[in-house]
């Protein structure tokens, strides 16, 4: 880490600021030393400074501990009002004299799927429910509703056999309690027959509750064998966590399984969940409340002042030093930190790097990018991407706090910690934290992001340059997973470097060979209900039969330059299979690089020419991004494919930077709101309001506007009344392939 500036050493009046190994050197002189008053002086007022400090930090500490205690109260409620009220959900189909006769007597397979196992996925959030008879033996088995192999039931079998038996326990001995109710189902006594575990299920937490299939009314005779007993798996997802902690007014909470004794860690709480054998825990963690900052926010004046009657007198104190040194400390400077940001650039701190390895030190070395920062200089212009660039080092300083903050060059900025792995984890989320925050950018708020890679030494290397490769893989990691995140380096990167390697070699061999299949996924319009057009989507298996995930692989293509042929090879069979699909409109994505290049126009002519689709009918998808670089080119691209009858749609609106402007100067058809805003409907009050205001939009600009990612009916009445033209998702159904699609729609063959 760095350390507290040498008291003898000035700024230079241009205001860089000098680091600690220069100033180091100065004080080495003997013609530069301060005046010995001078020093005392400046260790009364830090000593001051200091006490008023401590008394702030006592006062904030207590006040996050009362927080504390509460909110710990409140999730501990909340958990247990939430397992109580899913058991009384239970109750409505297990206190039942039908359920008692469709189950137990009659075995009834597919009344149990419909008021069972589809029922309680629906309206409960029920992810497994299984039926076991009175003898023990499993009956149905059901998966988010659907039927499921036994192989679900047999996996969970040796951790429920306690649940179960507790659970037939319970119901024998209230057995004579049970009366037939007057006014319908008595759920709470259903309720109270049920028992439950905390366990792990596939690898998650979840609520597991068993209870006995018993008559309401009594007018059901008792089974031969017994009840029947249902056991519920409901799964402690993150959709679960934050319904509880909006619930409780909390932050985010999260489970984590650990092994280490428990311990509160700075900067958060952890609340040990019961449930787990074997040394483990589930342990559920949300941040502060952070109400106790108040305490420090209303004694910063006055600790701000006499800092500056410090800064003050040191200032006075040392104003010869300046003079005399000021052109060697800025030459200095300027050959060891970046001349935008006057942070350390790579020479000094890779320097500092190799003098910690060379002292053993446990050091933490953090690659950081900034997300989307390209984008900023495309749109704004360079000035305002320096401007950012200033304040995320100033962001980053505040964040890391004694460690050094370097720039490597763009928006490569690197940080050198002395200290723990927790410490550096500690900084790392800290830092994400800032770069969170939105940017004013010619007045309006953007929110960029940033990604960490995080390399430890002696862990991970002892030499410099083997710590920043790993630290550079990490961060390559980070931005690979979705950004927005902190990755620490594993041994696996470097085989998931090579396995990327060999990945990109698989690709264009693919693409050589064309060995891509195509599927499509329905368009349904609004006002006719029936299918207008398809979208094509590319699939890919590599040659052990792995398949890989689109999303991938399109990502290497584009690093790897070999984007334009995907794209050629997807455009040219899809439009050979859609020819024959008359009145069918098919959607074909481009990426932003091949629109940019020159020949695209003419690629899909000759596609087009070849295949026999009528230009009308094809509809090209491009994203938000491709508006933003090389906008000339574009324009002509669209223009010049529109005049044959080409239509475009702007892809996953919302996402990205697109303007009014772009939008009402392009021959754009229509445009497609983001799956990201359509899963919100139901759950967020304001997203139908966005979604109402981004569809009026698209209707004011003469746009046709699709909704993807449509997966529920709610949805779907949701976009209908908010007028949008066209839907895609799910609840059409999935992608596939054009023999398939062929057989359900009776399309016939491409000539």
């Amino acid at each position: 880490m760095t350390h507290a500036a040498p008291a003898c050493a000035e700024r230079p009046r241009c205001g860089i600021q000098i680091s600690d190994s220069e100033q180091e050197a100065l004080c080495a002189d003997p013609s530069l030393r301060v005046n010995s008053i001078l020093v005392g002086i400046g260790s009364i007022i830090a000593a001051a400074l200091a006490l008023l400090t401590c008394v702030m930090l006592v006062g904030y500490n207590q006040s996050m501990r009362l927080g504390y205690e509460r909110e710990r109260q409140q999730v501990e409620n909340g958990f247990a009002r939430r397992l109580g009220e899913l058991r009384a959900d239970l109750a409505s189909v297990t206190f039942w004299d039908e359920a008692v006769e469709r189950t137990a007597i009659r075995r009834d397979r597919a009344w149990a799927e419909d008021n069972i196992g589809q029922w309680l996925a629906q309206f409960y959030g029920v992810d497994q429910s299984f039926l076991v008879d009175g003898r023990g033996q499993l009956w149905l088995a059901f998966e988010n509703g659907r039927p499921a192999p036994a192989r679900r039931y047999h996996a969970l079998e040796p951790r429920l056999a306690d649940l179960l038996r507790s659970a037939r326990a319970r119901s024998d001995r209230l057995a004579d309690e049970r009366r037939p109710s007057s006014s319908g189902f008595a759920v709470s006594a259903g309720s109270n027959l049920a028992d439950s575990r905390l366990m792990m299920v596939d690898g998650q937490p979840s609520y597991v509750i068993a209870t006995p299939i018993l008559p309401d009314f009594g007018r059901v005779a008792q089974p031969v064998d017994g009840y029947m007993m249902l056991v519920a798996v409901h799964r402690i997802d993150p959709a679960l966590l934050h319904q509880l902690s909006a619930g409780l007014l909390v932050k985010p909470l999260h489970l984590q399984r650990v092994s280490e004794p428990y311990r509160e860690a700075e900067g958060h709480f952890v609340l040990p969940v019961a449930g787990l054998s074997g040394g483990d825990r589930l342990e559920l963690r949300w941040h502060r409340d952070g109400r106790g900052r108040d305490l420090m926010l209303s004694a910063l004046p006055l600790l701000a002042v006499l800092m500056a009657l410090f800064i003050l007198v040191a200032v006075l104190g040392v104003r010869h030093v300046r003079r005399a040194t000021g052109n060697l400390l800025v030459s200095r400077f300027e050959a060891n930190h970046d001349e935008l940001t006057r942070l350390p650039n790579r020479r000094l701190l890779t320097r500092r790097l190799a003098d910690h390895l060379a002292h053993d030190e446990p050091i933490a070395l953090m690659f950081i990018d900034l997300d989307r920062f390209k984008q900023v200089n495309d749109l704004w212009g360079h000035a305002e991407g320096d401007r950012v660039i200033r304040h995320t080092a100033a962001r980053l300083r505040t964040a890391v706090g004694e460690g050094v903050v370097a720039r490597f060059g763009g928006d490569e900025f690197v940080v050198l910690l002395t200290g723990s792995a927790d410490e550096a984890e500690r900084i790392g989320r800290n830092i994400l934290i800032a770069l969170r925050e939105p940017y004013q950018i010619m007045g309006k708020p953007v929110t960029l992001a940033g990604s960490v890679g995080i390399a430890l030494a002696p862990f991970h290397g002892r030499q410099p340059g083997e710590l920043m490769r790993k630290a550079d893989l990490a961060l390559y990691r980070a931005k690979s997973l979705g950004r927005n995140r902190m990755v620490i380096f594993d041994s696996a990167m470097d085989a998931a470097l090579q396995e990327r390697q060999q990945l990109e070699l698989e690709l264009r061999n693919a693409i050589r060979d064309d060995c891509f299949n195509i599927v499509y996924q329905p368009q349904v319009c609004r006002v006719t209900g029936r299918i207008a057009g398809v979208e094509a989507l590319a699939r890919w298996t590599r040659p052990d039969g792995r398949p890989v995930e689109p999303s991938l692989f399109i990502t290497i293509a584009e690093e790897a330059g070999i984007v334009s042929e995907l794209d050629a090879l997807v455009l040219r069979q899809a439009c050979r299979e859609a020819s024959g699909w008359h009145e069918l409109v098919l959607a074909v994505n481009v990426s932003p690089q091949e629109l940019r290049t020159p020949h695209y126009a003419k690629l899909v002519r000759d596609v087009l020419a070849e295949s026999g689709l009528p230009p009308q009918r094809l509809r090209l998808e491009i994203t938000e991004t491709a508006l933003l670089e090389d906008k000339t080119m574009v324009a002509y691209t669209v223009r010049e494919l529109s005049r044959l009858g080409v239509r475009f749609t702007l892809d996953d609106f919302g996402t990205g930077y697109s303007s009014l402007d772009h939008l009402r100067t392009l021959q754009l058809e229509g445009m497609k709101i983001d799956r990201s805003f359509v899963a919100d409907l139901g759950r967020e009050p304001e997203s139908i309001t966005l979604i109402t205001s981004i569809i009026a939009l698209g209707h004011a600009l003469g746009l046709s506007v699709t909704a993807e990612g449509v997966e529920t009916k709610q949805q779907l009445a949701l976009l209908r009344a908010a007028g949008c033209d066209e839907f895609q998702g799910y609840l059409f159904g999935h992608p596939v392939s054009a023999e398939e699609l062929r057989r359900r729609l009776r399309l016939p063959r491409a000539a």
